[in-house]
């Protein structure tokens, strides 16, 4: 053979030589097919995981009751099965009620957990899926309750999909009319007047923390007003919470909710050895709904009211529909005056001085004297840890919770409060105040006109029925014993204003007990405890509006309350969570008191903000025992106003109903859907 004489460079270039055309065209053509098949793979994997907007098209108008619930892990020894039969039948027992599912609904089966979970296990995945779809499943889709399933998690239902990269999800809703959405997508509820709820939806929480099971949510709800998004829901932690904040300079509130699970929360069944070998208490029952509702013509705003159980959903849920029926009526205002005249004008309130205790002296318990040495009467005012009343009362009372007036300074609230009182308070015979925290701007103690400051802010308590105001940090600055001139003498501004209005004074952490109910007899009814919070003890956060009172609650309150309220902090709302240790209600509430005046001043100069919408209140309903416990608390001016109306028509006609007029509110409701 002949030596070739081609160089080692040629032969290197000629052993890549391309066969075939060398066209670019071609070359561009395969690129686009790659990228439209890669496009339809991408497609197709979407699908596979969830959609991550689903939008529900509602035919009306009317309120609608959503039940956020996940985490029913079906086949575990430790999950009550029955839970999940009742949840089936209460949403099936509204036609304006429905439910989203956050994920976890079978126990799954995991070789790893062999002790806590395949062990303990009633029948196996499959059997788990079959039960789920017969016994929930598709009797809530063939009535069209179920507005879609939260899929792509990690967890339970997650286990299937990571052994066989099967979809679970899409096994549960197979040939069902139920969307799967991603975890993390919005569900749209769009009502028929063309406005939408938006609720975020996830099986696990975006951030967790041991003090707020709705921590993930808020976090996230930073955002939420640009986002349009108006609730974040979340299952996975087995912790029941609820909250709606106003953050401050928002204009719409957002809700955010942790939902319970049927899974080691029933202390009659077998434990959750997961959680208990962790050492974690028994988990929190279901309950958690959002009660949403348009906005409609001369409305301030879009409506939507979160419950942590169905007893709260149920009384909440009638109440509002009854609102809305009476409203398109067009009469509101005769119902209530009808309530007001043929079954209560007013309560009867009575302080009850001998349970009520005033400030401790030293060497034990006694009540400051109310007369000095030399006969006179002492210039300062009882200073009360506790007070007591007895509301005597057939229909729900209203105690709004006023707090940063800031009376004296240059962007004081003091006219808008004063126009609240005149449309919202006063108008309503059961409505009272308690007056907290920075009413008076901490800087008025160095002006001359101080002691008219403390009148006018005496005028707006002299308006309503209040029950307690509170002797703040802003009144105990010792400036206040110091002479300004003729005008200006030393005054003890507590003293002052608890004798010129007759109202119980009272100081941090002191504590108020209403009895409500009709009996006279106070030990009989319901007793509602409220935990009165100057400044938070160094708790308090700027972005977590109730964490500081919640951390007052935990490490504090050696009684547990029914609600803690007050605080320093921007935001403002409620947050309502589960406590199967606290001797008055499973479901306490921490109300944080918004900004009447237009900034905050408590968090330093320079930093000035917008406050956080005030007018939060809380209702307490009346009852016969104390069983009948229920308190709803109100996030803003708005809530604070609908909802006592609903709550006082549902209660008021449903005593007219039964003992007046027989059929009265079947009448109302004849033409209503």
């Amino acid at each position: 053979m002949a030596k070739s004489n081609r160089s080692p460079e040629t032969k290197t270039a000629r052993s890549f030589r391309r066969k075939g055309p060398r066209s670019e065209t071609n070359f561009q053509q395969t690129l686009e097919e790659n990228l439209r098949l890669f496009q339809l793979i991408q497609e197709r994997e979407k699908r596979f995981q969830g959609k991550s907007d689903v939008t529900v098209t509602v035919s009306h108008n009317r309120p609608i009751d959503v039940i956020t619930q996940g985490d029913f892990h079906v086949g575990h020894f430790a999950t009550d099965h029955r839970a999940i039969i009742a949840l089936r039948d209460y949403i099936l027992s509204s036609p304006d009620r429905a439910i989203v599912l956050l994920g976890d609904l079978a126990e799954g089966i995991k070789q790893a957990y062999l002790d806590t979970n395949v062990s303990k296990t009633i029948f196996n995945f499959q059997q788990q899926i079959e039960w789920l779809r017969k016994n929930f499943l598709i009797p809530l889709a063939q009535a069209g309750r179920i507005l879609a399933i939260v899929g792509g998690h990690f967890g339970h239902d997650g286990w299937g999909s990571e052994a066989t990269t099967l979809n679970p999800w899409r096994m549960q809703v197979e040939g069902l009319d139920i969307p799967i959405l991603q975890n993390g997508g919005n569900l749209h509820l769009e009502y028929k007047n063309g406005h939408t709820q938006t609720i975020n939806c996830r099986h696990n929480p975006s951030k967790t923390s041991v003090h707020q099971a709705t921590y993930g949510g808020e976090m996230l709800a930073q955002t939420a007003e640009e986002g349009h998004v108006d609730a974040f829901v979340n299952a996975h932690t087995h912790k029941l919470e609820v909250a709606e904040y106003y953050l401050p300079g928002a204009t719409e509130s957002v809700v955010m909710e942790s939902g319970g699970t049927p899974k080691g929360s029933n202390p009659d069944l077998p434990r959750d050895e997961f959680g208990e070998k962790i050492g974690l208490p028994l988990a929190d029952p279901m309950g958690t709904s959002i009660i949403t509702q348009t906005r409609k013509r001369g409305q301030r705003n879009k409506r939507r009211y979160p419950v942590p159980s169905f007893k709260h959903g149920e009384i909440v849920f009638d109440s509002v529909q009854l609102l809305d029926a009476v409203t398109r009526l067009g009469m509101v205002n005769e119902f209530l005056e009808r309530i007001y005249a043929e079954v209560e004008a007013k309560p009867e309130l009575k302080f009850m001085a001998e349970l009520s205790k005033t400030q401790r002296v030293p060497y034990g318990n006694g009540e400051r004297k109310k007369k000095a040495n030399d006969g006179k009467e002492s210039k300062y005012a009882p200073l009360y840890n506790n007070v007591v009343y007895d509301a005597q009362t057939r229909l729900p009372i209203t105690v709004h919770i006023f707090q940063n007036g800031r009376a004296g300074a240059t962007y004081e609230g003091l006219d808008s409060i004063q126009k609240y009182l005149e449309d919202i308070v006063n108008p309503n015979p059961h409505a009272f105040a308690i007056w907290l925290r920075n009413m008076v701007d901490r800087e008025v103690v160095e002006i001359p006109n101080r002691q008219a400051q403390l009148d006018r802010y005496a005028n707006l308590i002299n308006q309503t029925r209040s029950l307690v105001l509170m002797q703040d940090a802003n009144f105990r600055q010792k400036k206040w014993k110091k002479s300004l001139g003729e005008e200006s003498p030393p005054v003890a501004p507590g003293s002052y204003l608890s004798k010129k209005t007759d109202v119980p004074l009272v100081h941090h952490r002191s504590t108020i007990v209403i009895g409500v109910g009709p009996s006279t007899d106070v030990s009989e009814k319901p007793l509602y405890t409220g935990s009165l919070n100057d400044k938070l003890d160094g708790h308090g956060s700027k972005t977590r509006v109730t964490f500081g009172l919640r951390r007052e609650y935990d490490l504090h309150s050696r009684k547990k309350p029914g609600f803690t309220t007050g605080g320093h902090m921007p935001g403002s709302g409620f947050n309502t969570f589960f406590d199967r240790n606290n001797r008055e209600t499973n479901y306490p509430t921490l109300i944080a008191g918004g900004w009447w005046a237009d900034f905050v001043d408590t968090i330093g100069q320079g930093n000035e903000s917008p406050g956080a919408e005030p007018g939060q209140a809380i209702i307490l309903l009346p009852g016969k025992n104390k069983s009948d416990y229920l308190a709803l608390p109100t996030a803003g001016i708005d809530e604070s106003n609908y909802l006592p109306t609903a709550l006082t028509l549902f209660i008021g006609l449903g005593i007219l109903d039964k003992e007046i007029e027989p059929g009265l509110i079947t009448s109302i409701f004849s033409n209503y859907r």
